[in-house]
């Protein structure tokens, strides 16, 4: 920013704060305050960009809930890693995290946003045919706001038809992209007959809807507090008034002002016995500017429905750890916000899976020892065949997300020590009462509760099931044997 903005000569309208002033008085003081075309879509792009909390409304939330990465599951009696390890190869190829963020970002800033898959040499509005050899395809994701797919949220409004209130297509410069690679996010679901502006149509609403107003007080508050670090450090000097003066003695008054103005600390300044210097009292607004700041703060944070903690940054009351009231509400905060980004998720997921699984892939794997496709012969592996061990490698697909809520080493050591009791307890009374198959079932219970204890997951018991079981067999039968035979009397 120039210096032009906050010179010496006073706060100058073109400066950024002015400007967003400006913009918010054209479009909220113009219009009644329910008018649906009070927050534009240029509004809501002038906040993100210069409000002081514009970006953090709408990014916080979202790098909260994918700063943690994925727990991907995929189940395959052999091959589950290698599958998985194909699968975030490709995720991490093509950024699609970034991609998520971006698509989100713009959903909550405008109301809705777009994602679409554009295949090179594909035609755009057009499905892609069924068998498409996807290693051979070269994609490129795109993120559209609010203002380049216009009219597409333009919801089906005919309360008799099945697809109310549904988005049917998504447009481009008029024309509906290919279904099969389109996806759009809505922030919020449609009213009946609310048109947003800022999205373009009856769709979901920016996040900054509900407090827009205040997010213009809370400039205020910002040029005050501008103002006040302005006039903190102005020096008063209190001086006897002069009748007529000499020449020599108005010099004099000239000098000892200039000095007044350039001493800092470390000079020493001589002045009259009658001259007073003092600084500007602010005490009186300091606690009006803390009120009115923490109150609009908490405003807005219930208005945009993020944890006040989060918008104003401020720490924890309990650390960040389990049982604190403050780090629940967050998590159960970003499980909401994941909770919305799941269908692109999902969107994406289903792409991945078939440009990581493609046949070629699947071919090469199967050739150490037939586990995918249950024969190494390649030339009787059918496209068919194919499509069957996909959907059955998509069907056991499934993430999950690390829990937001951290715990310190002792409280997990604390927790896995009670389930360890419990555990054994449970191991000890029922073991010396069954058979050897039940105590060698009971045995590899107890070993997969143990390996599945936080505090040990460095520390893994490996051990052969079947090896397991049959020496609890074997030591079963040998007591048995061992076991004197109890004499009965003979009557003779």
């Amino acid at each position: 920013m120039s210096n032009d903005n906050f010179g010496n000569s006073g706060y100058n309208n073109s400066g950024l704060y002015s400007k967003l002033l400006d913009r918010f008085d054209e479009d909220t003081d113009k219009a009644q305050f329910f008018d649906a075309n009070y927050l534009s879509y240029g509004l809501c792009k002038s906040i993100y960009m210069y409000h002081p909390l514009g970006k953090r409304i709408i990014d916080l939330p979202i790098d909260l809930s994918i700063g943690q990465e994925r727990i991907i599951s995929v189940k395959h009696e052999t091959k589950s890693d290698e599958l998985i390890e194909q699968f975030i190869k490709v995720w991490n190829g093509y950024g699609f995290k970034n991609i998520i963020r971006r698509l989100a970002t713009m959903s909550r800033l405008c109301g809705i946003s777009a994602l679409f898959l554009k295949v090179d040499g594909y035609n755009d509005h057009e499905p892609l045919p069924v068998n498409t050899n996807w290693a051979d395809l070269k994609i490129t994701p795109i993120v559209y706001d609010a203002m380049n797919i216009a009219g597409s949220a333009s919801n089906n409004q005919d309360l008799m038809s099945e697809n109310f209130l549904k988005v049917e297509d998504v447009l481009r410069s008029g024309m509906a992209l290919a279904k099969d690679r389109s996806f759009i996010l809505s922030n919020g679901d449609p009213l009946y007959n609310e048109f947003s502006t800022s999205a373009f149509g009856f769709t979901g609403r920016s996040v900054y809807q509900n407090c827009i107003h205040l997010l213009k007080a809370w400039l205020y508050v910002n040029n005050a507090d501008a103002m006040v670090a302005k006039k903190c450090g102005l020096i008063i000097a209190k001086e006897n008034d002069v009748g007529t003066a000499t020449e020599l003695t108005s010099r004099s008054l000239g000098i000892k002002r200039e000095l007044l103005r350039a001493g800092s600390t470390n000079d020493v300044l001589s002045v009259g016995a009658s001259t007073t210097i003092e600084s500007l009292n602010l005490q009186n607004i300091d606690g009006s500017l803390d009120m009115a700041r923490n109150h609009i703060l908490e405003d807005i944070a219930n208005a945009s429905d993020i944890p006040t903690i989060i918008l104003g940054q401020q720490r924890f009351t309990q650390g960040f750890g389990e049982g604190s009231e403050d780090t629940k509400h967050v998590g159960r905060f970003i499980e909401s916000i994941r909770e919305w980004e799941r269908g692109a998720y999902q969107f994406i997921d289903n792409f991945v899976m078939r440009m990581a699984w493609n046949f070629d892939y699947l071919k090469a794997l199967n050739k150490e020892n037939g586990d995918i496709f249950k024969s190494k012969n390649d030339d009787e592996i059918t496209i068919e065949q194919y499509w069957q061990v996909f959907y059955s490698l998509k069907q056991s697909f499934s993430y999950s997300f690390p829990s937001f809520l951290t715990e310190s080493e002792s409280q997990i050591a604390d927790g896995d020590q009670k389930k360890l009791e419990m555990i054994v307890d449970v191991y000890d009374r029922v073991f010396p009462k069954v058979e050897a198959d039940m105590q060698a079932t009971l045995t590899n219970w107890l070993i997969d509760s143990v390996n599945n204890l936080r505090s040990l997951n460095k520390i893994k018991l490996n051990v052969d099931e079947d090896d397991l079981r049959q020496s609890i067999v074997d030591n079963y039968l040998y007591k048995e044997s061992e076991e004197p035979k109890e004499e009965k009397d003979v009557a003779i």
